[in-house]
């Protein structure tokens, strides 16, 4: 069967629903007791800065934290 954005299902989906969701970017949303297929939205221009400001920070705090130890054994 095939499945579609915004295809909705009354009181339950079946399981293969589920699935093409999952290889299609999508999700089930349960509303007023039906459920319907809908699209993953992508992150937005904020959603993603946010993210590279937040892998930047790690990593800058594990070379940090690297240095730190070196310095602390060659001092010892």
């Amino acid at each position: 069967m095939p499945f579609t954005i915004g295809q909705t299902f009354d009181s339950t989906y079946p399981p293969e629903a589920a699935e093409w969701c999952m290889n299609n970017n999508a999700y089930i949303e349960e509303a007023d007791g039906s459920f319907v297929i809908k699209a993953v939205l992508p992150p937005t221009e904020e959603e993603l800065a946010a993210q590279a400001l937040a892998e930047a920070r790690a990593q800058s705090s594990t070379i940090l934290m690297a240095r730190m130890q070196a310095d602390m054994v060659q001092t010892g």
